[in-house]
């Protein structure tokens, strides 16, 4: 499994951003899934940030236009650091929640069922 973004807990739950398959997923530092979410083909997360007490991430969506994110700001540039590769091991077969919200929005999710927070 590839992820392209990564966020860790101060609780220790590894939450990463694959943008070719359009999932968020969340494991314990072992590599043990917890959650994954499904967010639309038409959306992209451009930015997410997990919560001093790790229970929730702030995710940023954004829409994509041409099959790019769209960021309307032209001075602004993409912080790509590489592509991080976990064991696919794990790879097995895994409910996922599907996350429908408007783009481009920000939401709070809770990082154990990656579920949207009212």
């Amino acid at each position: 499994m590839e992820a392209h973004t990564v966020c860790l807990s101060s609780e220790g739950v590894v939450m990463t951003w694959n943008e070719s398959q359009h999932t968020l997923s969340t494991f314990t530092l072992n590599g043990t899934p917890i959650a994954r979410a499904q967010l639309s083909f038409s959306c992209s997360i451009s930015c997410m940030e997990i919560s001093v007490d790790g229970t929730s991430a702030l995710i940023g969506i954004n829409s994509l236009e041409n099959g790019r994110a769209y960021n309307s700001s032209p001075d602004s540039q993409s912080n790509k650091s590489g592509v991080v590769d976990f064991d696919s091991e794990s790879e097995e077969t895994f409910d996922y929640t599907q996350i429908d919200v408007r783009s481009p929005s920000i939401c709070f999710l809770h990082m154990h069922t990656l579920e949207v927070q009212d």
